[in-house]
């Protein structure tokens, strides 16, 4: 039997989701056993579309953290002090990042930095991502 790569990784995404969804790895694990591709597709994807996957965990959403243009404030108090001798070009990039993963963090999502070579593939990972949500 020749195996199509793509669809292995597709199936192994399948299940590794489905693990994520359903919590019990018997149950996945019998359904790939068991199920036909596409009736192993149709199973992960009825219970997929029942849930919400990219929401952001609203036990995590903090309306204690402040972000402006300057500073970051957790419950009222400032998060950091940048040192006046530092380059106005370092203080906003780090201003910049630190406020992206507080803007996550406030909002409930999980912040990730991903390093990536130019703003390209930055642009090229979001819409990977959004499209990714979509399709959820």
């Amino acid at each position: 039997m020749k195996f199509d790569s793509i669809q292995v990784f597709q199936f192994l995404s399948f299940a590794y989701n489905a693990l994520n969804l359903v919590g019990d790895v018997d149950v996945v694990i019998d359904h790939m056993i068991n199920d036909s591709a596409h009736d192993f597709e149709d199973w992960f994807r009825s219970f997929k579309d029942a849930k919400v996957l990219d929401a952001p965990n609203n036990e995590l959403i903090r309306d204690d953290i402040e972000i402006s243009e300057n500073s970051v404030s957790i419950g009222g108090q400032n998060l950091f002090t940048i040192n006046s001798d530092i380059e106005d070009s370092d203080k906003q990039q780090f201003l910049s990042l630190i406020s992206q993963v507080y803007s996550a963090v406030k909002d409930g999502y999980e912040p990730a930095i991903i390093p990536v070579n130019d703003e390209n593939e930055a642009r090229l990972l979001v819409k990977l991502r959004d499209k990714d949500r979509q399709n959820r």
